[in-house]
Parts: structure tokens; C-alpha cells; sequence
């Protein structure tokens, strides 16, 4: 119970975060805060229903979210296109969110099964695990991008997505054999 309050709590400050971002950041920390909004909701949503269908408001977030993917892509291609090197951190956050926001749609909107579970019984676990990592990565990113915690623009950007998306797959694979050790 006191997890559910706390990521709960987590939840709302992300969305907290995400109205304050958009009203004194560039369009580039808007992007990271739907991006981690998006993954922090999803996340939280399948810690909350399980193995329960998604509801039409679950598929319209999906679709929402896919929309924003597609416009922090966009935006960093014309960044691209007026000279700006900073259209790669857009790209690069855009490709990330615009493959989470398909996969569910094709999964969770479309109802085509796109990818093997292999343990559908704590499948909602790993999802969970992933997105809210995801969702702590975007935060981290955005306040050394608004902190300036590297002498470097691009560090600031780059840095603790690089190590958060390293560390993700080591730390499922010890959940996984923890769960494994369990049975």
C-alpha cells in the first residue's frame, strides 16, 4: 500500500513538473517532461490493472502520447534543418518515446501482439520496472540540463540517459533472477 501511495505521489509531481516545464522551459523540456510523464502513467497504469484489458482513456493517453512522439521528432528535425546540432537530442529523445508510444499502440490499441512474453504472469511487473526507470531517467535528465550540472550542453542531455538505459537491462535481469529464485 505504501508503494502504490508513493508512486501515486509520483505520478502527480511528474505532472506537477510537466504543466511548470512548459510554462518556463524550451519546447525541447516540454518534450522530456510528456516523454516522462507518458512513461511514469503507463507505468503506473500497469502496476494498478495488471493483467486487466486497457480502458478507451488508457488507449486515448497511448494515442496522445504517439502524437507527442511524433512532434519531438518533428521538432528536432527542424531544429536539424535551421543549423541547430541541438535537433539530435530531439531525434534521439524522440526515437525513444516514438518506440514506446508504437509498440503500445500496436499492442494495446491495435491489438496485435508484437513481441514475446515469455512470463505473462509478472509481465506487468517488468513493464512497471521499465517505464518508471524510464520516467526517472527523463528527470534526472531535465534538471542537469536545467542545472547544468557538465560544463557541456550535450553531456547534460546525454549522460544520464546513456547510463540509465545501461543500467535498466542489469537491473531487470536481477529482478528476474530474484522472481526466478523465488519459485
Amino acid at each position: 500500500m505504501r508503494h502504490a501511495m508513493t508512486g501515486l505521489t509520483y505520478l502527480c509531481a511528474w505532472l506537477v513538473t510537466l504543466v511548470s516545464g512548459a510554462f518556463i522551459g524550451n519546447p525541447m523540456i516540454t518534450s522530456f517532461g510528456i516523454f516522462g510523464f507518458y512513461m511514469a502513467l503507463t507505468g503506473w497504469r500497469f502496476a494498478s490493472r495488471r493483467r486487466s484489458t486497457h480502458k478507451t482513456a488508457e488507449k486515448v493517453v497511448v494515442v496522445v502520447g504517439a502524437l507527442s512522439a511524433l512532434g519531438t521528432l518533428a521538432f528536432g528535425t527542424y531544429l536539424l534543418t535551421i543549423k541547430d546540432n541541438f535537433g539530435w537530442v530531439g531525434i534521439f529523445l524522440g526515437l525513444i518515446f516514438t518506440f514506446f508510444c508504437f509498440r503500445d499502440l500496436i499492442e494495446y490499441v491495435f491489438k496485435k501482439k508484437i513481441r514475446e512474453i515469455k512470463s505473462t504472469k509478472s509481465q506487468w511487473y517488468f513493464e512497471h520496472i521499465s517505464r518508471m526507470y524510464i520516467s526517472y531517467i527523463a528527470a534526472m535528465t531535465a534538471f542537469t540540463v536545467i542545472q547544468h550540472i557538465f560544463q557541456n550542453d550535450y553531456m547534460n542531455w546525454m549522460v544520464p540517459s546513456i547510463s540509465g538505459f545501461i543500467l535498466i537491462p542489469v537491473s531487470l535481469r536481477f529482478f528476474r533472477k530474484k522472481l526466478d529464485e523465488k519459485k
